[in-house]
C-alpha cells in the first residue's frame, strides 16, 4: 500500500476528509487479479491527522465472497 501525502495545515483536517484519497490509493484484487470492489471506512473517521503516522481503515467488499479487511495507511504530512 502507498502512502498518501497531504498538506500541512494551522487546521487539522479530520480522517473522513480523507476518504476519496483513500479510495484512489488502495485497491484489492481476488485471485484471478480482478479488482474487488467496496467500501472504505476510516477507522475513527472524527480524528484530526495532526501528524505524520500510520491510520486505520477498513474495506468491506461489495460481494459476500470476500473477507472484510483491517488495515492502515501511512499518511504524511508536508510542508
Amino acid at each position: 500500500i502507498e502512502q498518501i501525502t497531504v498538506s500541512r495545515s494551522k487546521n487539522p483536517k479530520r480522517l473522513s476528509y480523507y476518504l476519496s484519497r483513500l479510495e484512489n490509493k488502495v485497491e484489492a484484487y481476488n485471485d484471478d487479479n480482478r479488482r474487488v470492489y467496496g467500501e472504505f471506512k476510516w477507522s475513527g473517521s472524527n480524528k484530526k491527522v495532526e501528524e505524520s503516522d500510520y491510520y486505520y481503515f477498513t474495506f468491506t467488499p461489495y460481494s459476500s465472497k470476500y473477507k472484510v479487511v483491517k488495515d492502515k495507511i501511512y499518511i504524511e504530512l508536508v510542508d
